[in-house]
């Protein structure tokens, strides 16, 4: 794919000091492109996800995340060896994920490590019998705490695996993303 862009939000509700709720979402824009002998039946696709989970805070510096979901995935078919198809399908998911403090200093600058591991349903659908799917990713940030809003800026590196009765298909993605967050 071609450079890809979304927006991912997240709304968090605080039930004590060790354990927050929250609800989430995100969609993508996606271009593809193919080689030069091949053609590719529409190259634009927008995907969404939605999802709620609970965060547990081990201490100021540690967390995990447990999360249910449900989201889109492309699947990448050939209608013949010269024309291709991207067919969109929606999988439940689950997944776990840590965030971890590496450093922190006084003027409010940090430095964060992420993680995140997660299955992909089985369903069937629109044609499509989907088996249990994987996926992970690994990320490192920097951050910059000012009163009540938290700014950043990361960089991850995932992998997310889905096989069905016919097509067996393995993304990679490197992502960029700057967010901003406010406590009230």
């Amino acid at each position: 794919s071609d450079l890809a862009y979304g927006v991912f939000l997240r709304w968090t509700h605080k039930w004590n000091d060790k354990l927050d709720f929250f609800v989430d979402g995100s969609v993508s824009k996606y271009k593809f492109e193919v080689a030069e002998t091949k053609t590719l039946d529409e190259d634009s696709f927008t995907k969404a996800f939605a999802g709620v989970g609970l965060k547990y805070k081990f201490n100021q510096k540690h967390s995990i995340d447990t999360s249910v979901g449900i989201g889109e995935s492309f699947l990448l078919n050939s209608e013949n060896s010269t024309e291709l198809k991207i067919d969109k399908v929606v999988i439940p998911s689950m997944s776990f994920s840590g965030s971890h403090i590496l450093a922190s200093f006084k003027n409010g600058y940090g430095l964060q490590g992420t993680w995140r591991a997660g299955g992909l349903l089985p369903t069937s659908q629109s044609g499509f019998d989907t088996e249990f799917g994987t996926y992970w990713n690994v990320g490192l940030g920097s951050y910059y705490k000012q009163k009540n809003k938290i700014f950043n800026i990361a960089i991850g590196y995932g992998q997310r695996s889905l096989k069905t009765d016919n097509i067996e298909q393995t993304n990679k993605d490197i992502s960029i993303s700057a967010g901003i967050g406010f406590e009230f």
